[in-house]
């Protein structure tokens, strides 16, 4: 794998990003793009795109976050992210490392784990 500095706009599904579309979710926003604009629905979607293997970043769900917030409100965070386009998981998969955020700026990475979503 190879890594670059890059940049996103946002996550549709990742929970961390709030910014609202006409008062919606961005996920709710794009179902409602899918039936009434594929264009639009379609340039919304590939500027929300955070797929691929990266380090940190806002994560790309199949199905939906399912992290939870801790008592400070903030998610779990996003270590790493592996797209299976480049490595042979079953089906449409991603596999993330995530990690309670309080214990990342305390350096303790034991309660890190995987959450595998796939189609």
């Amino acid at each position: 794998m190879v890594f670059g500095l890059d940049t996103e706009n946002g996550g549709a599904k990742d929970d961390d990003f709030d910014v609202l579309f006409n008062g919606e979710r961005a996920d709710e926003y794009l179902l409602e793009l899918m039936d009434e604009n594929e264009s639009d629905y379609d340039d919304l979607t590939e500027y929300l795109d955070c797929s691929g293997n990266k380090i940190g970043g806002y994560a790309e769900f199949i199905q939906s976050d399912h992290r939870s917030r801790d008592e400070n409100g903030d998610l779990e965070f996003q270590l790493l992210q592996i797209e299976d386009e480049y490595i042979e998981f079953e089906d449409y998969t991603y596999v993330h490392l995530f990690i309670p955020y309080k214990d990342l700026c305390n350096q303790n990475f034991d309660s890190t784990y995987i959450h595998w979503d796939s189609d």
